[in-house]
Order: structure tokens, then sequence, then C-alpha cells
């Protein structure tokens, strides 16, 4: 378990890296490739993957006897059946993360070095318990997980939006984030449309994650 904590921050350290480049803030205003996203909206909302878990944590451990989610559980609850283009839940999102770029990305950058300090020097326990968004509760070991699959995924669409090559990230972090995405998939589609979905693709349109 102890190393999926050093992933998680491996992966939270490259994606800082990746928000504070000269050409991201040089693009900061225009529009990324993610629609209804700034390329500062989107590195503001990449960088949610460091401050949720900053702020969890503070929040305290959730009761010992609540119900327990894993991670593909977690996100097939908060997604639901939001259409993430033009529903209300994901415009919602997409504000929030246009919202913290009006600061600008010196700011948004010297404030997330400040959590991902904390988050180095923190002590933690991956079993503990945490509250999470919508009061769902999850070993703090499973929401890393769903925090990898944000920054992989995230990365790489702030990578393309600016037009570099993409942010070095480990073949583990790509393993944790591919394991939560294939089980969300059968989770939401069932494991005969998520196995003929890879193996012909063709034939089975519309079977995804998200």
């Amino acid at each position: 378990m102890e190393d999926l904590r050093a992933l998680y921050l491996e992966a939270a350290s490259t994606a800082l890296e990746l928000i504070a480049l000269p050409v991201v803030g040089e693009r900061w205003s225009s529009a990324s490739i993610l629609n209804g996203y700034t390329v500062g909206g989107l590195a503001a909302h990449l960088g949610r993957a460091l401050v949720t878990v900053d702020s969890y944590l503070e929040g305290g451990p959730s009761p010992d006897d609540a119900a327990v989610v894993d991670a593909p559980g977690y996100c097939a609850a908060v997604l639901g059946d939001h259409n993430p283009v033009n529903s209300e839940f994901h415009a919602a999102v997409r504000q929030r993360g246009e919202s913290v770029a009006e600061l600008g990305q010196q700011e948004v950058v010297e404030s997330l070095r400040a959590v991902l300090g904390r988050l180095e020097a923190m002590a933690v326990d991956l079993d503990r318990h945490v509250a999470v968004l919508s009061g769902i509760t999850m070993t703090l070991g499973e929401y890393l997980k769903t925090r990898l699959v944000e920054i992989v995924v995230h990365c790489r669409d702030l990578t393309d939006s600016v037009g570099i090559d993409a942010a070095p990230m480990s073949e583990s972090c790509w393993d944790v984030a591919a394991r939560v995405v294939v089980d969300l998939a059968i989770l939401r589609s069932g494991p005969e449309a998520v196995t003929l979905a890879l193996a012909r693709a063709d034939r089975m349109p519309g079977v995804a994650a998200f």
C-alpha cells in the first residue's frame, strides 16, 4: 500500500510540473481540447486531484461502521447518469475549474506547491476511512486510485491542449488507472459488453467507462 502513496505523489508532482510550464501559462486563456475548458480551467481541474486529498484528510476519518465503496464504485456513484457535456453536474465542475483559473497560473501553482508539500510530509494510513464527495466513504488508498485516474488522463489532456509531448508518467501509474477504468466500465456496461468492446471494438459502439 505504501507503493500506492508513492505512485500518487509521483503523479501529483508530475502534474504540478506540467501546470507550471511556461507554455501552459502562455495558453492559459485559450481553449483546451476538452469542451468548455480553457487551458487554465483544465489545469485548475487537474490540480483538484491534489486539493481534494488534502481537504478530505483535514476533514477527519469517517465512522468505521460506514458503508465503504472501492475506487470503481466511487466513480460510478459520482458519474451516475450525468451527460459529460451538457449536464448541470459537469457544467458545475467546469465552472469551478474556470473560477480557480481566474487567479492566474502563478497563484494556482503556488497554492498547489503548498498542498503537495503538506501531502509529502504527512504520515497517512491508506486503510483509513475518509468521507469524500457526497458523503461517500472509502479508504484513502481507494480514493488515491481515483485521483491517479484523474491525473494521468488530464495530464494527457493538458499536454495535447498545448501541443507538447506527453508528461512522463510511470507505467505503474497507468496500470493503477487502467484497472480502475476497466472495472468501472464493467460496472456501467457489464462484463460481456466490455469484453466485446475490447476484443471487437467495431461491433460495440457506445461502451465506455465515462
